[in-house]
């Protein structure tokens, strides 16, 4: 009985070790708190973090790293979960003024993966592994259109 027991127990202190959001390589991305975590690493102004989805990240077919995709309104990110120190690094940050092109591509390893493809103003191709590329594309096009720019008029004296 006294076995039955300590085993009894010991399955309740086991089952409460279980892996939170915490000890998830995606870290907690899914939950409320990432979206400030995700703003203080952008340190770039956002207000919102517009989209985020986890992903693999290539550069010319090869598979750099997997982390969080996330999108604000002045850059895209990628930031991989630091599970010893409970925080995201940033390991690929882009703002938004040096996209020069987004589109889609395919990369068969073992299956086909669908890619989304931002070039940036040096040429530079980053291919993300996402399933919400319309989303993202949308999302850009929009944040890289440029602002319209104030004519002033000026009224000339004899008007």
């Amino acid at each position: 009985m006294k076995n039955k027991l300590l085993v009894f127990l010991l399955g309740v202190v086991l089952a409460g070790c279980a892996s939170g959001p915490m000890q998830q390589k995606s870290g907690p991305y899914e939950t409320p708190a990432f979206s400030a975590m995700a703003k203080e690493i952008a340190n770039d102004g956002s207000q919102d973090v517009l989209y985020k989805e986890w992903t693999t990240m290539y550069e010319n077919g090869k598979l750099l790293t997997y982390g969080v995709f996330f999108v604000t309104e002045k850059g895209v990110y990628v930031v991989s979960w630091d599970r010893d120190n409970y925080r995201y690094r940033l390991i690929y940050k882009i703002p938004i003024s040096y996209i020069n092109s987004i589109s889609e591509d395919a990369l068969k390893k073992g299956k086909m993966e669908r890619m989304l493809v931002i070039t940036d103003k040096f040429g530079v191709d980053i291919g993300f592994g996402v399933e919400g590329r319309r989303a993202i594309r949308t999302i850009l096009d929009a944040l890289m259109i440029p602002a319209p720019q104030k004519v002033s008029q000026e009224v000339s004296p004899e008007e």
